[in-house]
């Protein structure tokens, strides 16, 4: 995210044969060491389908279940004004604005049929940031027929995905391995941004390039670094989905990727 929100969350590939070139064993990770049955393992198919069982897929499905869907809308998110969709995209300090955008480019018509007057508004970062979305019944009506379309849907997921990528190259560069440390990196740039996470990294004592002789130890530490309410049950929901044993695999984009350089 862009800016220094507290609470950026956080969309499923266009092109599911990626996830055929996943390593082995990732859909099964979901759970670490659980075994899942019945309606359970439908719910973690269904995810898995909605998402993908790569690791980019599953931080994003980490993400969402801290959250929320891809049709859920909080119409006060910490004064902050609304945040919608699955990485709870934030309308005043927060990746809205590149979001709605996303969805424009991806169909303009449907775009501009959804929200009527508002369309030409909503591409404005300006407008976006000061307008009383959460005060204006028809935008919210407008906005919740775009969160419900599959159409839209689509553009949450693949910018949900790609989010994922860049966090994990991040973590990558600080000289995180696990793919516990990846998740855990990714959830905290979700919620505190970039800079806040860069903050979080420097007092932890992480620099990029560097190695680290204690990943496990400096993940507690990193958790308790973030301060938030809930961090110890957000850093306990990423342990039992991530195991800290497994290993990032290589990049996925090159080295130049901008995320926290």
């Amino acid at each position: 995210m862009p800016t220094d929100y507290p609470h950026e969350a956080a969309a499923q590939p266009s092109d599911h044969g990626v996830f055929a070139q996943a390593h082995e064993g990732a859909a099964a990770m979901l759970y670490r060491d659980a075994y899942i049955a019945g309606p359970q393992a439908a719910q973690v198919n269904k995810f898995a389908a909605l998402y993908g069982d790569d690791l980019s897929g599953r931080i994003v499905q980490a993400i969402g279940h801290n959250e929320g869907s891809l049709t859920n809308i909080n119409r006060n998110d910490n004064g902050h004004g609304i945040s919608i969709g699955v990485r709870q995209w934030n309308q005043r300090c927060g990746e809205m604005p590149s979001l709605l955008k996303a969805m424009h480019d991806q169909n303009p018509e449907k775009f501009d049929r959804t929200f009527g007057k508002y369309s030409h508004n909503l591409l404005k970062e300006s407008w976006v940031r000061q307008a009383d979305m959460a005060g204006n019944h028809d935008l919210m009506r407008r906005m919740r027929n775009a969160l419900h379309d599959p159409e839209f849907q689509q553009v949450q997921i693949d910018k949900a995905r790609e989010f994922a990528d860049r966090s994990v190259e991040t973590a990558r560069r600080y000289g995180i391995k696990t793919e516990h440390g990846a998740a855990l990196i990714a959830d905290i740039i979700n919620q505190l941004g970039e800079g806040g996470a860069r903050r979080i990294l420097a007092l932890a004592h992480l620099r990029p390039g560097r190695t680290i002789s204690n990943e496990k130890a400096t993940l507690h530490r990193i958790e308790r670094l973030t301060y938030r309410p809930n961090s110890r049950d957000r850093f306990n929901t990423i342990a039992t989905r991530f195991s800290d044993g497994a290993l990032i695999s290589q990049p996925t984009r090159g080295d130049d990727s901008p995320y926290l350089a």
